[in-house]
């Protein structure tokens, strides 16, 4: 299992979320940097794989609604990938 340390910290806006994302996940080329490529490709390219967010109130702090949205993607993940897993710290 892989396991991915995401930082809240490092969400400070949605285009540096994106980019942050695209440096610690593998995600593929052609990830759009929008929520629904966000899910298509968590669901594609991380299954058995854990996701521990740190730092969460710094994104919600942040980004707002959008940052909520952003955790709602992986936890929706969670949900539909049986080997995938989401912790909020």
């Amino acid at each position: 299992m892989n396991i991915y340390i995401l930082n809240g910290k490092m969400f400070t806006t949605k285009k540096e979320a994106y980019s942050y994302l695209k440096r610690i996940l593998p995600l593929p080329t052609y990830f759009s940097n929008n929520l629904d490529s966000l899910y298509d490709c968590l669901v594609d390219y991380l299954q058995n794989a854990t996701i521990i967010l740190i730092n969460q109130k710094d994104l919600l702090d942040n980004l707002n609604d959008y940052g909520k949205n952003i955790i709602d993607v992986f936890e929706d993940v969670t949900k539909n990938v049986e080997n995938f897993t989401f912790i909020k710290q």
